[in-house]
């Protein structure tokens, strides 16, 4: 078996300065035939650089970080003396106040290890906005128009966006998953329902569950439907979103008041009031608790309630009484639930208490705007997407205030919307063609 260098590099990143603080690395020994150092550092990046004595067109240096093993961050020819190499994660970002070891890796050779190297990096700027954006459309040739509802990030080169596609790239052909490779949008799986995905919730790319009015479990490359026949459900129940804290902890919730609830080895119903038309759900993954808002008509009109979902229960914790017109989004942040209602002309944000059930509105959009769905990526970093009369519309909190980015499109149906830190994508659909957004926060630290 082919023996290999390999060296190791510990990178130890710290929110508290900008500063940089390295020891130079050794002189190469003339019996090691490669050296891997830092050259730069900038927030959520780190610029690797390894020199080779030795040029060898039949031989490969592969960088690794010990996280990802053993897939490798880039691989090069032995064909020039130096090769620098950006981590940034995919266009992620590097955690904060984690350790990386970097390996390089030639073939041929025996093990050495160079000396430990480490730099102390800064906290991104989350309040320039400093965001692109990209667009795809998918227009539809057939008189079924193409529609996205939901989406889920992976991370760069693996997206999930879910819908109903009817024809692609002008051929017809109906499937409900388009996924992005990072170079191209591609039919993933078949057609689960003609009407379409509602909802996606994934606890990593292994596992994931669709919402098509029932539930479509996604494990280990294979999709498989969940049979719910003996739990006593007819044609008035639909699932409409799912959540889970983990793979023995996940919900489902639907039309006349349908939740159920899985434990790792089965599907159990949980009873609630049929009046009510669950829209969507959340949690938290520290106290594994869902939290969902539904639609009901009382005296007062339409209302809105959003409840607790244990196991062994639901409970109502807020019910607006008819006094808002629609709630149209939901998401769990530290310990409060986040809800977004249309009042008369433009949305209120509310949070409700995970632990007293307390209710306050947070914020009031000043001008016409609805919301349709959000996502944090963390208390300083909320995005809330949405649409006027005119465009849809990015509305971004950066912990100190909120500001409004317009949409290259015009008058979208918006729909769900997901992402992961530096990387926000949205779907929906305009006329007959399903879009995609892509929003990037693009980094403009210098390099330290």
């Amino acid at each position: 078996m082919k023996s290999a260098i390999e060296f190791s590099l510990l990178v130890t990143l710290l929110f508290f300065a900008f500063s940089c603080e390295s020891t130079e690395p050794d002189e190469i020994n003339p019996e090691e035939k490669i050296a891997l150092e830092i050259i730069g550092t900038m927030p959520e990046q780190v610029e690797l650089k390894f020199t080779s004595t030795t040029i060898n067109l039949t031989d490969s240096i592969s960088i690794y970080r010990s996280d990802l093993l053993p897939i490798p961050l880039a691989t090069f020819l032995n064909d020039v003396a130096e090769t620098t190499f950006i981590d940034n994660n995919k266009g992620l970002g590097l955690e904060w106040n984690t350790s990386y070891s970097y390996y390089a890796k030639i073939k041929g050779e025996t093990n050495k290890a160079t000396k430990e190297i480490t730099t102390f990096t800064g906290e991104p700027d989350t309040t320039t906005r400093n965001f692109s954006i990209e667009v795809f459309e998918f227009p539809s040739v057939t008189p079924e128009s193409n529609y996205l509802e939901d989406v889920w990030v992976f991370d760069e080169s693996n997206i999930w966006a879910v819908g109903a596609i009817n024809s692609f790239e002008n051929e017809t052909m109906t499937f409900n998953i388009l996924h992005w490779n990072g170079f191209v949008w591609k039919r993933k799986g078949g057609l689960f329902n003609t009407s379409g995905i509602e909802d996606i919730w994934a606890l990593d790319s292994n596992l994931v569950y669709l919402i098509t009015g029932g539930i479509v479990k996604y494990e280990d490359g294979n999709f498989n439907v969940i049979d719910l026949i003996d739990l006593g459900f007819d044609e008035n129940h639909s699932f409409r979103a799912a959540w889970g804290a983990s793979k023995d902890n996940v919900f489902a919730v639907g039309t006349s008041g349908a939740i159920v609830h899985y434990n790792g080895e089965s599907w159990s119903r949980i009873n609630f009031r049929d009046d009510v038309h669950f829209r969507g759900i959340c949690g938290n993954n520290q106290t594994g608790i869902a939290y969902a808002y539904g639609i009901y008509m009382g005296l007062a009109g339409r209302n809105t309630v959003v409840t607790e979902i244990t196991s062994s229960g639901v409970s109502e914790i807020y019910d607006d009484g008819g006094y808002y017109n629609y709630t149209n989004s939901i998401f769990s942040l530290n310990d409060k639930v986040f809800c977004t209602s249309l009042k008369i002309s433009s949305d209120d944000i509310y949070t409700i208490d995970q632990q007293t059930h307390q209710r306050d509105i947070i914020h009031h959009v000043k001008e016409y705007f609805v919301i349709k769905s959000a996502v944090a990526i963390s208390d300083k970093d909320i995005f809330y997407i949405g649409h006027n009369s005119e465009s849809g519309k990015l509305y971004h909190y950066n912990g100190q205030g909120y500001d409004f980015l317009d949409f290259p499109i015009q008058s979208p149906a918006v729909n769900g919307t997901h992402g992961v830190r530096n990387l926000i994508v949205n779907v929906g659909y305009i006329n007959n063609s399903a879009y995609i957004i892509i929003i990037r926060r693009e980094i403009s630290a210098k390099w330290k």
